[in-house]
């Protein structure tokens, strides 16, 4: 990142965000979790002359960690986001995101739609505006999930919610590193799939499995753990609570029916290795006429794409912004 400044804003909220900007002419931003994961990708944009924006989300790096999930809101938080675009004055964006990311890079144009000429997602893919408030029923989407593909894709998110979940997680970072970098797809469908699975790992302190090349960086794991033995797992977990509480429901039912339609140009670019955020999830969407500009590519990778595989996706990056003239 030392092609962009790093910054603080505190917003309305009262919470403090993290971000790194840079100086380029354009109006272009990205938006990812936690900033460390865009190093290989972001300053590849400032060459180009964009200007980009990667800030930390909620909960992450150096920005606020609040431990309640109601803060934790989609729509709160892009408004958050907003706010820092106002501040830097930057006033048209394309919004990208990976993970929980790619969630706010939609609620960003689904809240802000004025803002946004384009959105990017990676790994997650896109879903519209929620219905209803009521929570999320992991046992149900699970057993949905295991009909339908054969495994109980998000079954880790069971762990996640649980109280002790951030305490074994911390007492257990480098078996956590391991876990979500071990090498194959069938690999994550044991840890991440399989009822206990997850937890069973960590408490056993395990890390004798292979990791994706990238993975074995030691620079890059010592990182990523200093800057959750710093902040903790507490606030990230949040935005699984959030979800499964499902905080968000009561500012997204209201809004106008036709916002769950993306008028701008969408790339959507998944992880064939990836085995709970599967590519083929997306196609419904574009079936049911919600991505009228939507351009898909499946990388081979798991699912941290922009650590594995940094080149394709700023290539993909790069031929989609070129191609609608953005």
């Amino acid at each position: 990142m030392d092609k962009l400044n790093l910054k603080d804003f505190r917003c309305t909220r009262g919470f403090t965000y993290h971000y790194y900007i840079s100086d380029g002419p354009s109006e272009d931003t990205r938006k990812p979790t936690f900033s460390a994961l865009w190093q290989f990708i972001a300053p590849r944009f400032v060459e180009l002359g964009y200007k980009v924006v990667v800030p930390d989300l909620l909960g992450y790096g150096g920005t606020s960690k609040p431990t309640d999930p109601e803060a934790y809101v989609w729509a709160e938080q892009a408004r958050d986001l907003i706010e820092i675009l106002d501040h830097e004055g930057v006033r048209k964006i394309v919004s990208i995101g990976h993970d929980w990311g790619s969630v706010i890079a939609q609620r960003v144009y689904h809240f802000f739609p004025e803002r946004v000429v384009g959105i990017a997602l990676l790994s997650v893919w896109y879903f519209p505006p929620l219905k209803d408030d009521k929570p999320l029923n992991l046992q149900a989407v699970n057993d949905y999930y295991e009909k339908v593909d054969g495994y109980r894709r998000i079954e880790y998110q069971t762990f996640f919610i649980e109280d002790d979940a951030s305490k074994i997680w911390e007492e257990h970072l480098e078996s956590a590193w391991t876990a979500l970098h071990a090498e194959g797809p069938e690999s994550m469908k044991r840890l991440f799939c399989v009822p206990g699975a997850f937890r069973n790992y960590l408490v056993s302190d395990k890390k004798d499995v292979a990791l994706r090349p990238f993975a074995q960086n030691n620079a890059l794991r010592d990182v990523w753990i200093s800057d959750m033995k710093q902040g903790g797992l507490t606030a990230p977990f949040c935005w699984y609570k959030s979800r499964q509480l499902n905080v968000h429901g009561n500012s997204e039912k209201d809004l106008p029916e036709d916002r769950a339609r993306v008028t701008v140009p969408v790339l959507y670019i998944s992880g064939d290795e990836d085995k709970v955020c599967l590519g083929k999830d997306i196609l419904p969407m574009k079936e049911a006429g919600l991505l009228p500009d939507l351009k898909i590519h499946e990388l081979h990778s798991g699912h941290w794409l922009p650590y594995e595989r940094p080149e394709e996706v700023t290539a993909l990056l790069k031929d989609w912004l070129n191609n609608n003239g953005i």
